[in-house]
């Protein structure tokens, strides 16, 4: 059964999530693709300002203009 989550950021204890999930997240949440993940890492700094969660995020284009943005696997 999907359900629906109030979820805070950040988060203070592991949550019990099922695929398909619908989640309503409050709170800071920094979207970036997996090679801007990797450039940070390799920084002297190992976590995002704040525990910020992070939502892995490609977009599709059309030129400039970002028509969607989806998760990336």
């Amino acid at each position: 059964m999907i359900s629906q989550r109030r979820i805070f950021l950040p988060l203070k204890s592991p949550e019990k999530l099922r695929a398909g999930d619908f989640l309503l997240l409050n709170g800071s949440l920094a979207v970036a693709r997996d090679s801007t993940l990797r450039k940070f890492l390799s920084s002297s700094r190992k976590s995002f300002p704040g525990d910020w969660a992070v939502f892995y995020c490609g977009p599709i284009l059309r030129g400039s203009v970002v028509l969607a943005a989806g998760p990336t696997t």
